[in-house]
């Protein structure tokens, strides 16, 4: 079954508004780790997170804008379907990259409080992604 142009073009809109919105939550994570100069290993581990995220993101914005271009109607591209099929599994596992990133910094941000806010944010760290991961099948 091949996906119509229109719906890859709208579907792309929708992806690039996620992910450019994600990626900014992971870049002012990043910005702020950046500000507090500590060195040990629950804050580095956020920080190689966020920096994941981040670029995880970007990377999924950038192959969502090039099947957004190709997809659209007056595009002076040729509408190639192997290529875009390419660029979406590259965006979408991307996305998806960010998005596991974005739950680790979730779990790991409460072991910088205690050990009580530690095993909370793990938990729904561990119940988001469950939960995501229910609604993709």
């Amino acid at each position: 079954m091949e996906i119509s142009s229109a719906y890859w073009h709208e579907l792309t809109k929708q992806t690039i508004f996620i992910s450019a919105l994600l990626g900014g939550f992971s870049l002012n994570v990043v910005v702020a780790l950046l500000r507090r100069k500590r060195n040990d290993r629950i804050y580095n581990n956020i920080f190689r997170s966020g920096i994941i995220a981040t670029a995880s993101f970007l990377i999924s914005i950038f192959s969502m804008t090039n099947i957004y271009m190709l997809t659209a109607e007056s595009s002076p591209l040729k509408y190639n379907p192997s290529k875009i099929n390419l660029l979406s599994l590259i965006g979408t596992s991307t996305l998806f990259l960010g998005i596991i990133a974005l739950l680790i910094i979730i779990s790991l941000s409460g072991w910088t409080k205690s050990k009580g806010m530690g095993i909370f944010t793990s938990i729904i760290g561990i119940l988001s992604f469950f939960f995501i991961m229910f609604t993709l099948v």
